[in-house]
C-alpha cells in the first residue's frame, strides 16, 4: 500500500471544512458504525459544527495526505475524560491511513491541549472492526466491553 509510505499532517478544522465533515458523516458507512445510526441533516450539522469549531472543550483536526483531505478527528474534552472519534473521507478508507491519522491526531493534541486526565478514550461500536484494528494499531487497549460498543484507551505519557 503506497498510503503508508506517505506522511499525514493535521490542522485544526476551519469553518471551511464544515460540508466536507457534514458528507462523512452522511456516508452510509459512518452512519452504520455511528453510536447514533442516525443521519443528520445539513442544519443540524451547521448548528453542531459551529457550537463544536468555538467550543474550548473540542479540537477537530482534519488529516491530510498528499495534500488530500482524508477525514477527521475529534477529541471531546470532557470534566472527566477526554473522548477521540474518527471519521475517514470514504475514498480513504481501507487504505492503511487510519491509524496513522490517529497517532498524529493524538500528538497534535498532546502538543496543543492543557490535560489533566491520564488517558484518552474511545467509543467503537462493537461490530465495527476496522475501527478497532485501528485504534489497536494506534496503541489503545481494550478497556470495557458492552452490548453495543467498547471503550479503547491510550495511556498519555
Amino acid at each position: 500500500k503506497f498510503w503508508k509510505l506517505k506522511s499525514i499532517t493535521v490542522k485544526k478544522a476551519t469553518l471551511n471544512d464544515k460540508d466536507d465533515v457534514f458528507i462523512w458523516r452522511n456516508d452510509q458507512q459512518a452512519i452504520e458504525m455511528s453510536l447514533s445510526n442516525d443521519s443528520v441533516s445539513r442544519s443540524e450539522h451547521s448548528s453542531w459544527f459551529d457550537k463544536k469549531i468555538k467550543s474550548d472543550k473540542t479540537l477537530i483536526l482534519i488529516g491530510y495526505c498528499q495534500n488530500q483531505k482524508i477525514g477527521m478527528t475529534r477529541f471531546d474534552l470532557n470534566k472527566n475524560e477526554n473522548i477521540i472519534s474518527i471519521n475517514l473521507d470514504p475514498i480513504s478508507r481501507g487504505k492503511g491511513l487510519s491509524s496513522l491519522f490517529l497517532k498524529e491526531s493524538i500528538e497534535y493534541f498532546i502538543r496543543s491541549q492543557e490535560t489533566t486526565h491520564s488517558y484518552i478514550k474511545a467509543k467503537i461500536k462493537a461490530n465495527n472492526i476496522p475501527s478497532i484494528k485501528s485504534f489497536t494499531r494506534a496503541g489503545f487497549i481494550k478497556e470495557k466491553e458492552f452490548d453495543d460498543h467498547l471503550i479503547y484507551s491510550l495511556k498519555l505519557i
